[in-house]
This record gives C-alpha cells, structure tokens and sequence, in this order.
C-alpha cells in the first residue's frame, strides 16, 4: 500500500510531514515480504507497525535530512519494535493537532509513589482551552468537517492525546512522547494544561523548540456484539436460548425498520458498531452510500438495493460470511475505563459508573490498583471495557466487565451506581436495561485460579532488536523486522489454544506457556521472542487431534496444525453435539430466514413517482437507461459460464463497473446533469419490469478500492445525486449543534403501484388504425403482415411517451383474463400472472412503456 501527498484523506494530514511543505510518500509491506525494489530516492525513515513495515520517502531527504528538518530523534536504546510503536503513534493522520512554542505548553507531572503511578497509568488531565488552541492551528478543513471538530473539541469530556517536544527536562526524556487518555478539565480547575503521570517515553523526542499535541476524540458505545472468544470464555453465563432470542430481536428490529422506513434503531446499532471513533463525522455519513442516501431523508422501501445493504448490515453485524467468526448481538455497550481519582469523583468500592458524557466507566481507585487492573489482563487506563448489565439470580443489578481480547476468568462484576447510564436494549416489543442472567455461572475468576504457568516468555529475549546501535538507521531496523516475521501469528495461535481449551475441556490448560498479557506485550509492545509460544501451540492442537477429541467444525481452523513432512496431515474429529455445534445451528437458521425475508421484501421495493416521470421522458433516454443496464447485467459472474471459469466475481464487478462509468462518461458527453437523468432512467426501466424489481445494483455501484483500502466516490452517490437534482431526497445540510442530523423520517411522497404486463397492444392498435382506414380488420396476430407488425409496435412505443400517457383505461374481466379497454375499444390483456394485481374499474395509465411484444404499465388514480 502508498500513501502520498495525493491521498484522500477527508481533510486530515501526517502532521510532521504536512510541515516539511515537501512531497512524500509511505509505502507499506509485508514483514514476510522481500523488501520492495528500490526507489530512487533515499528512504528517510522505516518504522514497524503489526505485520508490516513502513518506509517514508521524502523528497530530496535521507534519514539524517529528515530527521534535521522534523526535530525529530529517535533512539534505539529500547529497540526498534518499542521505537516503531512510537514513530507509528505519530506517523498517522490527525484531524486534531498543533505545534506550539514549548513556554506556551505548562505540563505537572506528578511525583507518585506505586500506588499513584497505576492509578495514573495511561491517565491525564487537560485543560480546555488547550484544545481550543489546538482548534485554532488546526489545517483549513471544509466547513462542514470544520464546525464538526469545532464542536468535538468545545464538548469533549475525555480524548486522547499525543505529547511530543515537553517530558521532563532534567532527564533523558526531555523531549519525549506522553500518550494516554485525558479527562478534560475547566481552566481554573487545573493548576497547568495538562497533568501527567512521570511516564514519558523517550524513545522518541522533538527537539527542535516546539511542542506538539495530537488529539483524536473518545467514543463509547451503547451495542455490542459478543466476539467468539468472549462467548466461549463466559459461556454458560450467556445461554444458547438468551443469545437466539436477542439475535432475533436485532434481526426483526432490521426487517421492521426497513418495511416502516424508521430507521433510526437500526442505524444506532450500525454506527455506533462499526464508525466507533467518529461516528457523527460527515464523511462517516458519505464514505457508505447507503448511510448517505436514509440521511437525506430517502426511504428504503423506494429501492431494492437499499432494502438488501441495509438488511445486510444485520448479517454482516454477525460476521455471517466466517461464522467461525461470528459477532452476535447483546445488551451492553463499550466504554473507556478510568479510575475516580483522575476525574475527581467518588465512586464507592465494587462499583461502576457508565458515562456517557465522558465515554468513560468510572471505578474505585483503590479497587484499581488492588485487583481490577490485574484482573482485566494487566489493563491501564486508556483500554476499552465490554459491559453488559443484568439482573443477577438474587435481583440485584449487576454490570459484568471484560476486554477483549481476554483470558479464562479475566471479567469484573460489579453494581451500578445510582447514576450510572444503563444500554438499554431496544426490541420491537420491549426494551430492557437489566436482562436476567445468573452471576453463579460465571467461571472461576483469574485470580482465583493461580494458573501454574511455564513461563516461556522471556523479557530478555526482546535483545538483539537494534538497541546496541549508537544512533538510529534504517538497516538497524532489520533485526526489528525478522523478529516481527518470527513473532507472527502468536498472539493468534495462543488465543486459540486457549480457547479451544475453554470449548472442548472447560478450562485453561493444564500449564500454559504464559499470561495471555505477556504474550500481547511481546507481540505489539516488546518484541519478545515468542518462538517457544508457538511451538507450544502446536504441541497442544496435535495432543487433541492425535486424542481424537471431537471439535466444532467452525473451531477446526482454530488448531494450530503444522504438515510435518513424511507424515499424513492431521484431521481432526468433528463434533455433532457440542453446545457451539448447536449455537451455530441456530445462527444459520436464523440467516436463511433474514435472507428470506430480505428477498422478498425487496420485490416490494417502489419508487417515487417522479423517478418515472423523469425516467421515462423520452423513449431515446429510456433506451439510454436500458442499455447501462444491460451492459452492468452483461458482466455480471453468472452471465457467461466462460467468464465465470475465468474471472473472479470482484474482477466482474469490476468490469461492470468500468463499463458502466464509461458509457456514462461517453454518452452523456460528459454533461453531469445527462448522466443524472440516464441513472434515473436506469430506474425507471428496472421498475416497470417486474422480473428485476429489487434487483436495481447497476446504479448503485460503490467506487473503486483506494490505496488505503476505502472505496473512492461511485455510481452510488452520483445516483443519490441525481435523486437530489429532482427533489426527491434532502441536500446533507441539516445542523444541529455542529453535527449532521441523523436519519429523519423519511420524505412522504407518491410511490409507484407494482407494474403490470399487458400484452396485444400494438395488435389492438393495429385493429384500430385498419378500422379507421377502412381495411380488414385481422382476427389473429399471425394474420398481420410482418411489416405492419413491426410498424404497429414502433407507434405503440413512440406512444407511450406522448398518448398513453394519463389515459383513462377500464379494467373489466372477461371470464378468467382481465380486459384495458378504452373508448375506442379493446387497449390490450392483462397477463394472467398480473390479474389479481388489478381490479375492475376506470384507473388511469400513469406510467407505461412498450417494448416489442409487451407493455409495463403502472395504473393509478392519484
């Protein structure tokens, strides 16, 4: 993957590169890769972030230019994975910083005994002018982004923050990095702009005078979805029965919202999912075409392809194409942990505040340091908390705490302040903040288990990383490079086991190799060499094949199983009774019905009447919609075996989609305003087709895949566009403190009744025009010459768009058929399948087009 000055980034930029007023790019690799050919240019900085390795090319800059110019000194005295963990905090796009002259930036640092320093682990406090300063140097953004962080930052009661260029400057930190989360705080409440911890990070510093502070903002949440692993761990605590009763609500709280066009409960549960730190951000509303079109007020029952993205977000929620995999729907939500002494609140011993002012689940200070911090795997104060409230056997209101990812036993209950917010979990027909549930069935807490644990990981082993070297260069960061490739895949591999642990013998292993938290460290912290951890994970998943222990299906891919060579491949046995076989049963059940369902609400999908009034304006523009159809159609994987055998389905879709934007392009002569009306027409000629009612994809197709794995504007937003163009949806300009309103009721306006199929048409027509020129009025189709048949058609379609329309036509039934008759006579036959769509009467042909043989019409009154 690039990224490079050219970038789309919706507005926020790499700070200590957006200063150097230089080109730049980064290009990103794999650790298990060979390093890319060489650019020619120098490499001004290397830097590892996960699996993969980052190098930074700026423009005429080696590393010793670079960092001269950027203030910036890296040291290698911890190694390059720690380093890298540094670099990465500040090679990334902000939205939310500044630099300043360090006597404009006062910081106490606090002098703490060990009680303190865990109390303040990852913790701060911050004045709130200095997010305003931070407003004002802010880069220009557009208006609307610009009053939307206007209004992060005068609200915000906790962010996170990023320090670099203060630290303690009798020291070797001075200059060095303070990263955490922030409390934010009145001016004269604090005695400096920020409170910190003595935890600054030197492995890092700016020094070239100035002080820089990022800031992104901290959200909560109030939804969840329960991760296999938590399941797994606290399994029996949740029940089979509770788990398929709440993902059914969430599946009929979809379906409802689509049918009713009330959508705002079912987005909730999106946005606050899966647009976690921004989630009233308006590019969080344009980045999916879907979330855009029901914000400007549109209807999901005016289209099929919204009627299946918005009700496939429900199966996505789930995860349901890897149900190895699954998220399943709870009560609960998530919140940022943060003990009371940083907020100077008073939160009693064994109980919990949710806050959702301040994203932030409030616990006793004391409790922290004596038990919840070590109890939550090592936990410190900028972790996310899963929570999930519930009436406990004995009628006590309870809160069970947990992160993820999580070991056996590593949970907190605790009670709810009187205060605190409670989730509710909105139903159809009910809503609930306490579900009941039994603190009894809870596995034994971690610190009352003492596992005996082999201790495989070795601090120690973190050496050899690079911090032998005197000063930082980009080939001392190879030795950081081959232990990440080394290290891959452990922290996966041991999750797992002990998982599998969990699910198949209800326990942790007999001697693990370590605390799931050192394991962690070692992967994206430390470095340790983590070599014996996986050669543990393997032992332990050929132990249970080799003792032919039956295990899920769904968890096979779980087993860490190495082909040893000269040796048949291990096959694990397959349960067929296991209480996750049977979860997972029921999840799938559950999928075809919402697939059912989905499918044949998506038939019912109707338009506003404008869309035709547009669409079919002329019969050269419907001809123009129908050909972008069938061009889309034409690429599509199942339209040509030969295709399909050769081609992946993404390459067709990608196919039909330059295809589509080229004829757009190429018709339209490049005028917005066609393209706009050829998009409608599209639409038009979909619904007044019954056979591809709902199916309406072609003008809806997202953009291409950007470098940084987004997807670019495409055919989607144009047609929301164009929809705007003709009235029929809002312009996305509604405000309200600063933020974009959200999901209004959809707009009332006339849809369209399902079309119907008449056919003889232009055979009735050609009686008429023989009876009126005095010639032999045919009997039979097959008696009309060939010529004249084709002649009749082509005056039945030319009149659609003129004479048809807004004709009064009787509706009378003749026997088992339904009859359109006119003052003149016969108009044309009701296809059988259509007869019970009509009744007998006067109505009027609003809408109708002739193709060939056949005519779509849409009858009405209105």
């Amino acid at each position: 993957m690039i990224i490079n000055t050219r970038t789309e980034l919706g507005g926020a930029t790499y700070p200590f590169l957006h200063r150097l007023q230089q080109k730049w790019f980064i290009h990103s690799w794999d650790v298990d890769d060979d390093a890319p050919a060489h650019y020619n240019a120098p490499k001004s900085l290397r830097w590892i972030n996960g699996n993969h390795v980052s190098d930074l090319y700026v423009e005429d800059m080696d590393t010793r230019d670079f960092l001269k110019q950027s203030g910036l000194q890296p040291r290698m005295q911890k190694g390059g994975f720690v380093l890298s963990k540094r670099i990465s905090r500040l090679m990334r796009p902000y939205f939310m910083y500044g630099f300043f002259p360090r006597d404009e930036i006062s910081i106490k640092y606090l002098n703490q005994d060990a009680h303190g320093e865990k109390v303040w682990d990852g913790a701060g406090q911050v004045r709130r002018s200095v997010l305003l300063r931070v407003l004002d140097q802010m880069p220009p953004l557009a208006p609307e982004k610009q009053r939307e962080m206007e209004t992060e930052l005068r609200t915000a009661k906790r962010i996170e923050f990023t320090i670099m260029g203060a630290g303690e400057w009798s020291n070797e930190k001075r200059g060095g990095q303070d990263k955490g989360h922030a409390i934010v705080f009145e001016d004269h409440e604090l005695e400096a702009d920020f409170v910190l911890p003595q935890d600054t990070k030197g492995e890092v510093v700016l020094n070239d005078g100035s002080v820089f502070i990022g800031l992104y903002p901290v959200h909560h949440a109030d939804t969840m979805r329960l991760d296999i692993q938590s399941l797994i761990n606290l399994w029996g605590f949740f029940r089979h029965d509770d788990l398929m009763t709440w993902l059914h609500e969430e599946g009929e709280l979809f379906l409802h919202s689509v049918q009713n066009g009330d959508v705002a409960a079912a987005m909730h549960r999106i946005d606050q999912t899966d647009v976690d730190d921004d989630d009233e951000a308006l590019e969080a509303i344009t980045n999916w075409h879907i979330r855009e079109y029901l914000a400007s007020g549109g209807d999901p029952m005016w289209f099929g392809s919204i009627v299946k993205g918005l009700i496939n977000q429900h199966l996505k929620r789930l995860n349901h194409s890897s149900l190895g995999r699954f998220r399943l729907p709870i009560p609960g939500g998530r919140y940022y942990v943060m003990t009371d002494e940083i907020g100077r609140l008073d939160i009693p011993p064994g109980e919990i505040k949710l806050d959702p002012e301040s994203s932030t689940a409030w616990v006793n200070a004391d409790d922290w340091v004596t038990h919840i911090a070590d109890v939550l795997g090592g936990a410190d104060q900028d972790d996310a908390l899963w929570v999930f409230p519930f009436l406990d056997f004995d009628d006590s209101e309870q809160i069970l705490a947990w992160r993820s990812p999580n070991q056996l036993g590593e949970y907190m209950v605790f009670k709810p302040t009187t205060d605190s917010h409670i989730p509710d979990w909105q139903a159809l027909t009910r809503a609930i903040e306490f579900p009941p549930a039994d603190s009894r069935d809870l596995p034994s807490r971690i610190d009352q288990i003492q596992p005996d644990y082999l201790n495989l990981v070795n601090p120690d082993t973190a050496g050899g990383l690079g911090e032998w070297l005197k000063e930082y260069t980009i080939e001392g960061m190879e030795f950081t490079i081959r232990r990440a490739s080394q290290n891959r895949g452990a922290l996966g591999m041991y999750c797992n086991a002990l998982l599998l642990a969990r699910a198949l013998y209800n326990t942790l292993p007999s001697r693990p190799p370590a605390p799931l938290e050192d394991v962690i460290d070692g992967s994206v912290k430390t470095g340790t060499d983590l070599q014996a951890v996986k050669e543990w994970c393997f032992t332990i998943s050929r132990k249970i094949v080799e003792a032919r222990k039956p295990v899920p299906a769904r968890l096979h891919e779980r087993l860490s199983l190495a082909n040893e060579r000269g040796k048949p491949p291990l096959i694990p046995e397959t349960s067929i009774n296991h209480w996750f076989d049977k979860l997972i049963a029921g999840i799938e059940e559950h999928i075809a019905y919402i697939q059912k369902e989905r499918d044949v609400i998506m038939t019912q999908a109707s338009p506003p009447i404008d869309v035709f009034r547009i669409g079919h304006d002329t019969l050269a523009m419907l001809e123009k919609g129908a050909r972008f159809n069938q061009l889309y159609t034409s690429n599509l994987p199942w339209a040509s075996k030969k295709r399909q055998r050769h081609s992946s389905n993404q390459d067709t879709l990608d196919t039909a989609r330059e295809e589509t934007t080229h004829y757009l392009a190429s018709v339209s002569g490049g005028d917005t305003e066609e393209q706009y009306r050829i998009l409608l027409a599209a639409l038009a000629h979909y619904y007044t087709n019954p056979d591809h009612i709902g199916r309406d994809e072609s003008v809806w197709q997202l953009g291409p895949v950007n470098h940084m794995g987004t997807r670019d504007r495409g055919i989607a937003q144009d047609t929301i566009q164009a929809l705007r163009e003709v009235g029929i949806l809002d312009q996305l300009n509604r405000l309200d403190n600063g933020r974009i309103v959200r999901y209004p009721s959809a707009r009332v306006l006339p849809t369209a009744n399902r079309p119907i199929k008449i056919i003889g048409v232009w055979f009735n027509y050609w009686r008429a025009v023989c009876a009126e020129q005095g010639r032999e009025v045919p009997e039979r189709m097959q008696d009309v010459e060939k010529p004249d048949a084709e002649w009749a058609k082509q005056q039945v379609e030319q009149l659609a768009h003129s004479t048809f329309r807004n004709m009064t036509i009787k509706i009378m039934l003749e026997g088992d058929r339904a009859v359109a008759h006119t003052e003149k006579g016969i108009f044309g036959y009701i296809a059988k399948d259509n007869t019970q769509d009509v009744v007998e009467g006067l109505t009027r042909l609003k809408y109708i087009v002739a193709k060939k043989d056949v005519c779509w019409a849409i009858f009405g009154n209105d």
